[in-house]
Parts: C-alpha cells; structure tokens; sequence
C-alpha cells in the first residue's frame, strides 16, 4: 500500500502500529495523562466582571456596614435579590413582597346578566323598617323579602341555606352572613332543626314584630286606633274648626290637625277629570245618564 492511499498523516500512522503492538502500555499513557496535575483556573478570564446579584447584594451589606439599614432590613433585601420579577398578570402581592395570585376576572357588567324567571310567589304586608336600615345591605335586605313571602300567613318558616342560596343566586356563606346581620338587627330569630336522633335537618327562621306592619301589632294597632284623627274626625280639606270657628291665619298644617309625621293631603294631588267617565273619543259623559256636561 502506498502513501498516498494513507488518509492520516505518518506520525499517526506510527501511533496507531505502536498500540496495536502494546495495547497495555497505550492504555497506560492515557491513565497518565488524566491523572496528571492540572491549573483548573487556566482557563478562567481574569477580566471577568462579578455577577449581579453578588454586586446588588454586595451594595446591600455596604449599606448596613455604614449603619443606614438595620440587619433584619439587610436581611430581607438580601433574601429577595434571587426572586424572580413577576411577569404575569398583576395580582395581589404575597407576604414579602413577592408575587402574588393572579387577580380573579372581572364580572360582567350588570345589566347584560340574565333576567329572574318568572314566579308567582309574593310577599305580604310588611314593614318598611329594615327597607331604610342602614345597618343592612342590600342583599340582606332582599333576603329577609324572601323570607318575608315564605313565611305567608305564620310567623315562621322552614328552610335551608342552600336553598335560599339558589332563591337570590348566593353563596352559602353569603347566607349565613345575611342571616347573622339580620338576626344582629333583630328582624329575625333562627334555630336549628333537629329529628329524634339529633340530626340537623335545617333550619327554622322566625320573623319578628319589626317586619310586620303596625297593624299586624298589638300594641301598634291600638296606639293607631287610639289616635286622634279619628276621634277628631279627618278633614284635610277643612278651613274652620269642629266648633265652627275660622282657623287663624298663622296655623299651619300641624296646628290644624296635630298630627306629627303624617302627609296630609293636597288640592293638588286631587283631578276633577276621571278617566272612567270619558268614551272613547275623550269626551266627558254624566253617569248613568249618557249626556254630555255643558262647557
């Protein structure tokens, strides 16, 4: 075989004859050469700058080494120099600063939501009381409405907290945080339902004298009965007394028929044309009769 059919140069065609000759020696030549001392910091650059994070935390401790931030300060500032900057959506931060969890979605707006179905279910006359409760939310305030027509006729009703949770599309906690405030105010009175063995089967919520009107009360129906506007007679539209005396000039509405807190009536609120005694083409017709009114 020729040179020129040879690939490699002739010194390692030399190596190459020599290990197939003595492998062993070959193999220790290369043991040798593993084992041999090394600079493992040959190959290091000098000039290589420091890392960041050594430089900031670096900057750090020279603050507290010159007393302008205390150890616990130095601690801390130290201790968020690994932690990565928050890329994601912005959120409510955790303890230490860090990220936190995403914030949830926005609702949607309030007028695009679905519409109640419809239902037959009313309420009886109740109090407007807990209506003007500032104590109460609004919430609250459409619960004990629920509550209000459940209840029907008695004074107490059974239920669960679930299902008033689907009646108003709450949360159960929601509930139990309704009811708490409405039983704070004192408009309603709940227990716990129970069978003979002690098992919870609901609960039983009771409304109180607060939400029934003040005819439904005792004492408020005889306070309303024994007032003096039916002893005196009503007459909103009276100019003279019941002895038949002209009222002053300077009484006022008050004067004339001590009664605090009620709305008296006006002339103004009064119309002479009623809609009932007109045909269909708006004239104004006589009852009974069929004739028209003179102009």
């Amino acid at each position: 075989m020729t040179e020129k059919q040879w690939r490699s140069p002739i010194t390692r065609r030399a190596q190459a004859n020599a290990s197939d000759r003595n492998p062993i020696a070959t193999e220790r030549g290369i043991v040798a050469r593993w084992q041999a001392p090394r600079d493992l910091l040959s190959g290091l650059d000098t000039q290589q700058e420091p890392h960041e994070t050594f430089v900031k935390r670096a900057a750090i401790w020279r603050e507290h080494r010159e007393g302008r931030i205390s150890i616990e300060e130095a601690s801390r500032r130290s201790a968020l120099v690994d932690k990565p900057a928050s890329s994601g959506p912005v959120g409510m931060r955790g303890q230490g600063g860090g990220p936190g969890q995403p914030r949830p979605p926005a609702p949607r707006p309030r007028a695009t939501r679905s519409a109640p179905g419809d239902s037959r279910q009313y309420s009886n006359p109740m109090a407007t009381t807990a209506a003007r409760d500032d104590r109460l939310t609004p919430q609250a305030k459409a619960l004990l409405q629920v509550i209000r027509a459940r209840v029907g006729k008695g004074y107490e009703t059974i239920c669960t907290k679930g299902g008033l949770a689907g009646a108003i599309s709450r949360s159960t906690r929601s509930i139990a945080r309704y009811l708490r405030d409405l039983e704070r105010c004192g408009y309603l009175k709940t227990s716990i339902r129970r069978d003979g063995r002690g098992y919870h089967l609901g609960l039983v919520l009771t409304i109180t004298e607060k939400v029934l009107p003040f005819f439904a009360e005792t004492k408020g129906l005889a306070r309303w009965l024994g007032d003096s506007v039916f002893g005196r007679g009503f007459m909103p539209f009276a100019t003279q007394t019941l002895g038949g005396a002209s009222w002053p000039a300077s009484a006022t509405r008050t004067d004339l028929f001590s009664v605090q807190g009620m709305t008296n009536l006006s002339s103004n609120n009064q119309t002479r044309n009623d809609s009932y005694l007109e045909n269909s083409n708006g004239q104004r017709i006589i009852a009974g009769s069929g004739q028209y009114p003179p102009d």
